[in-house]
């Protein structure tokens, strides 16, 4: 039967009863023609086929009500304008001397087998139910519809003279299949059925058989007490397979002793479901857990009951949705992003804009253009910007000048500015930068008074050019800023708290320390200081430094010079700073780097400098502004020949060396190598008190040890007792863990350490802290 039927397996009484259901839809069918059925516009025009029904039965209608009433002729007559008339002058006085009145009257008396009724109203109707048959007609004349009435009834559509009552059984039918629980596609299995007695035949036997099963099969059931959803994982005996159930009807039958197994199996299950645990018991008899990890799963569904019930005290836990909210952030990320882009877009619009859009020769941009079509005699350029100085403002609305280049090409009082901006203002005198405030009507000055002080860098550019002496760098750093100046007159100060910088927080940590006390944010790293991130020391225990020679640490240079070699053949990708204390510890490395690089010509792209941020070796008086992947920092300073350990640290034992040192290690944004040929212990703060000096001793112990006083990148001390627990929880299992990761105002509660990896995390906990 469901192979006749295309059904597909009916392995369960429901799956056979619903069989003899589809079956029996097929037997009740009405006559019709099968073909037609199958036509697809059933599917696709059902709602055509549904109003070409109705306007049929709308003519039938028509022809019954308006028989032995009007003439043959009547269904041949445009009566419209007989309609619009009488409506129009019907109740009029004057309507007998109205002509189209008379013809419309006239024209209703000739398609009338009698005299027109009185009633206006009666006439009106006469004519309404005319034009609706009129129209049913038309409608099942034209091609489409009479095309669609062949397709969807085929034999037994005749046009207008169809037998509705009947097309109308067939679409009631049709509709009655769709809405059963039947296969949707009953009209081509109709179609294609050609002996529907023997349909009906199966129907009965189908019907007879089912009635038996039960009759005999739910006693026996019921004598048992048998649970059906235990025995075949149903309630319902019709969604049983019948496949499985003669199979345990037949086991059964031939294994009688089984039944005491079974008695105890069963036993056993009802005590894990008066006990609540129901679930845990079907888990088990499906093979889904075994008896091994049941408790484990029983402890897991207790405290998630244990959660649940958090939730329905506490309701605010419950609302919030990890999900929903990384959502809100990243479309938060993406539209932040946009602003962006978009504040781009309007600036430089705005600076479209405001273009001056003068022609000809004529004033200054007639200047301007003069000027770019010379091939000689320019006009210099304080002339120039004194004859055209607003028109270059509007192309240019940014100047980038030094303070020199402001006084010696801004002639006062020819061009302002809305803003001054001074970057690095800790190296700015006030005496230099005062020509470059009074050319504006707002200032912004950005600079931090931990780093670098003025030095005579402008000074020397407008007079002697000769490199000046070492002390020379080191009286400049008493000289004041323009930051000072401004901080002195209590100008509004805006501190920036989140380190951008360094990607692992031990490049920040001294500095962080020892100059901004502990008041900048840094986010901890996923490395604990392994891998190619963060602080690294490197003894050189065989330097030496020549002390009334060359000042330079022979061993140190060359160290260095190895380990740009190296990182150039390694790591080409990652941008490399060189930082030495001295600029004749800078020489001695350039030395021994030169010849390096001619014996590995191959590597001379990577030192190339037409690029964003080249490879470079600078003493800490220059490097101030520049940053790189990796640095590399070469002390110098060390025990002489004799063994000698002066406490002389150049330019770090003068005032404000410590702010030398703050710029020259803050330089790396991935890792920074410390060489040194001394260590922490070498240098004694009794034989100086030099603020320079205690620093370098402190950044040398926390290079060499990662210690920094109670600043460490895992303090191992838990915030509070759920956090122990948590981390207890954790260890237990197997896993390494640390407690308080990171450092400087920015802690994680617990990190999970990478076995295979141990100098990385593979997962920061969060916990409600203490408070």
């Amino acid at each position: 039967m469901a192979a006749i039927l295309r059904y597909g397996a009916a392995d369960t009484p429901l799956d056979c009863s619903m069989v003899a259901q589809f079956g029996k839809r097929f037997v009740q069918a009405p006559p019709m023609d099968r073909r037609a059925i199958g036509n697809n516009s059933w599917s696709k025009q059902r709602e055509a086929i549904d109003e070409l029904l109705e306007t049929g039965v709308a003519l039938t209608e028509s022809t019954r009500s308006l028989e032995g009433t009007v003439a043959e002729v009547a269904w041949t007559t445009d009566v419209g304008m007989t309609h619009r008339f009488l409506a129009a002058y019907g109740r009029s006085w004057f309507r007998f001397f109205n002509g189209d009145y008379r013809r419309a009257k006239a024209t209703l008396r000739g398609i009338l087998v009698d005299d027109p009724p009185k009633p206006l109203g009666r006439r009106l109707s006469i004519l309404d139910r005319l034009i609706k048959g009129q129209q049913a007609q038309q409608t099942l004349k034209d091609p489409y519809h009479h095309q669609l009435g062949q397709s969807a009834f085929g034999s037994h559509w005749r046009g207008a003279d169809s037998e509705w009552s009947g097309l109308r059984k067939i679409t009631q039918w049709e509709s009655e299949c769709r809405e059963a629980n039947i296969p949707d596609n009953f009209r081509t299995i109709i179609a294609e059925v050609d002996d529907l007695v023997a349909v009906d035949a199966l129907v009965k036997n189908i019907a007879k058989d089912l009635k038996l099963l039960f009759a005999e099969v739910q006693p026996l059931f019921k004598q048992l007490d048998l649970d059906l959803r235990q025995v075949f994982g149903t309630r319902d005996l019709r969604t049983v397979s019948l496949t499985e159930l003669r199979s345990r009807l037949q086991a059964w039958r031939d294994d009688p002793e089984a039944v005491t197994k079974w008695i105890a199996y069963f036993t056993r299950w009802r005590r894990l479901e008066d006990h609540g645990m129901g679930p845990l018991a079907e888990r088990l008899d499906q093979g889904v857990i075994s008896a091994m990890e049941s408790l484990d799963r029983f402890q897991m569904a207790y405290f998630e009951d244990l959660m649940r019930e958090a939730f329905r005290r506490h309701p605010e836990l419950a609302s919030f949705d990890g999900v929903s909210h990384e959502q809100l952030l990243k479309k938060f990320r993406a539209l932040d992003l946009e602003r962006i882009a978009l504040a781009k877009q309007e600036v430089a619009l705005a600076h479209f804009q405001g273009l001056p859009t003068q022609g000809g020769d004529a004033g200054e941009v007639g200047i301007l253009r003069r000027e770019m079509k010379k091939k000689r005699r320019h006009l210099p350029l304080r002339k120039l910007l004194h004859q055209a100085g607003h028109a270059v403002q509007a192309v240019k609305p940014v100047f980038m000048m030094s303070p020199i280049s402001v006084a010696q090409y801004l002639e006062p009082g020819v061009l302002d500015f809305d803003l001054l901006l001074i970057d690095e203002a800790s190296q700015v005198r006030p005496v230099d930068s005062l020509g470059a405030v009074a050319r504006a009507r707002q200032m912004t000055v950005v600079g931090d008074d931990r780093q670098l002080p003025p030095t005579r860098f402008f000074s020397r550019v407008v007079g002697d050019e000769s490199e000046a002496t070492e002390d020379d760098d080191f009286q400049a750093g008493d000289m004041e800023s323009i930051l000072g100046l401004c901080e002195a007159q209590n100008m509004p100060q805006k501190m920036l708290q989140w380190h951008y910088r360094s990607r692992h927080h031990s490049l920040i940590a001294v500095s962080n320390r020892e100059f901004y006390g502990d008041r900048l944010y840094v986010v901890p790293s996923p490395f604990n200081g392994g891998g190619d991130l963060g602080l690294r020391f490197r003894h050189i225990a065989d330097g030496v430094f020549d002390r009334g020679g060359t000042r330079t640490n022979q061993k140190e240079a060359i160290a260095i010079a190895d380990a740009v070699m190296e990182h150039a053949r390694l790591y080409p990708d990652k941008t490399l700073g060189v930082g030495a204390f001295s600029v004749a510890q800078r020489d001695a490395i350039l030395d021994e780097l030169e010849l390096r690089r001619r014996q590995a010509v191959e590597l001379e792209t990577f030192f190339a400098t037409a690029t964003a941020e080249p490879f470079f070796v600078k003493n800490l008086e220059n490097i101030q502004g520049d940053e790189r992947d990796v640095i590399l920092i070469s002390v110098g300073y060390a025990k002489d020949s004799s063994g000698y350990m002066a406490m002389s640290f150049g330019p770090l034992n003068n005032e404000g060396g410590e702010r030398r040192l703050n710029v020259l290690i803050t330089r790396a944004r991935e890792r920074c190598e410390v060489f040194s040929s001394i260590t922490a212990d070498d240098i004694d703060l009794n034989r100086t008190k030099a603020r320079g000096a205690q620093a370098l001793k402190t950044y040398l112990t926390y290079a060499r040890s990662g210690f920094l006083d109670a600043v460490a990148t895992a303090t191992g001390s838990y915030d509070s007792e759920f956090e122990r627990q948590v981390g207890q929880a954790l260890v237990a299992q197997g896993f390494q863990v640390d407690a308080q990761i990171g450092v400087a105002g920015f802690f994680v509660d617990l990190g999970i350490v990478d076995s295979d990896q141990p100098g990385r995390y593979l997962l920061g906990i969060e916990c409600d802290g203490a408070s």
